[in-house]
């Protein structure tokens, strides 16, 4: 059973669904957003990646190369360590610049940005951190995982001008 409340807003009525599983899903967020992102995480809707083991050899030669923008996917976050491994030991062993970019400030909300912000906004907060970049101002390969790869091609067909040279799809 639904509940309707009514709100009038600078003179116009509108109403609103009290038991709304969208508003009882940020009223749960508000209460304890810490332990729904662990919920998030651990749930079959997520997608964390694993931590890797790279063999690390460098090139001695990284003339033409660009760095890298990794983007997550649901439920995971650039703050765990596995997607924070992978971004990393990827710079590494191609001796690039490498950065997972999160759409939250904390593990906490990229977590939960991931299931609850819409696509157009976190296309756009990507697209504002390969900006602030400097070292992405000469072009990047962007790799999404899972929903990772909807940012990316999003970013590329709202923003690219020649800046993101190759798309990688991981699954």
């Amino acid at each position: 059973m639904f509940i309707f409340v009514v709100l009038i807003v600078a003179g116009s009525i509108a109403l609103v669904e009290a038991n709304c599983p969208v508003k009882l899903l940020q009223k749960r967020i508000e209460n304890d957003a810490e332990t729904f992102a662990k919920e998030l995480s651990q749930s079959e809707f997520a997608s964390l990646a694993p931590s890797l083991e790279f063999t690390t050899i460098k090139s001695s030669n990284n003339q033409g190369k660009k760095p890298l923008v990794f983007m997550h996917g649901m439920g995971d976050s650039c703050f765990n360590g596995g997607m924070s491994n992978i971004a990393v030991e990827s710079g590494k062993y191609l001796d690039v610049y490498s950065k997972c970019i999160p759409t939250g400030i904390n593990r906490i909300k990229d977590t939960l940005n991931g299931f609850i912000m819409d696509m157009d906004t976190s296309v756009d907060v990507m697209a504002n951190a390969i900006k602030v970049d400097s070292n992405f101002s000469n072009g990047f390969n962007c790799v999404g995982l899972s929903q990772g790869n909807n940012l990316c091609r999003g970013y590329i067909q709202k923003y690219n001008g020649i800046d993101a040279i190759r798309l990688q799809s991981l699954i």
